[in-house]
């Protein structure tokens, strides 16, 4: 008897522990730069983003930046560290119409990313590179 009410215990302070982490989702902002690469010219700017935890290394990431005077925001899912390592992540414009990839390094609470584009064109992915990011946290 004692030993299923150890364990009936055991698992109740498992799941209060795991609902009690999830439900305090903590924010985590970045500041930085963004560089664009293209044939035209590149173009740089600033960039804000803000990480929700929604698990273990998984993200909610929104990015906000201004492309030639006009605000943009891109949301989407990222998964790894940000505290050190690597983490990566896929994101949308408001329409859904753009979408992006970026891959990078957290180190020292500096984030440094490449991102590139995802577009079709005749039915086929394209993967262009379009630039780095680099943000503190």
């Amino acid at each position: 008897m004692f030993i299923k009410q150890l364990f009936a215990l055991l698992l109740t302070i498992t799941i209060l522990l795991t609902f009690a982490h999830t439900a305090v989702a903590k924010d985590v902002n970045l500041k930085g730069t963004y560089k664009w690469v293209r044939k035209k010219g590149n173009t740089s700017g600033n960039i804000v983003a803000t990480f929700t935890q929604t698990g273990k290394n998984q993200w909610k990431a929104v990015f906000k930046f201004n492309w030639k005077k006009t605000p943009h925001v891109y949301t989407g899912t990222a998964t790894g560290s940000l505290t050190d390592g690597k983490i990566e992540g896929k994101i949308f414009n408001d329409t859904k119409k753009r979408t992006f990839t970026f891959t990078g390094v957290v180190k020292n609470g500096v984030l440094k990313a490449t991102h590139k584009e995802i577009k079709k064109r005749k039915g086929k992915e394209i993967i262009i590179d379009t630039g780095t990011i680099e943000m503190k946290i």
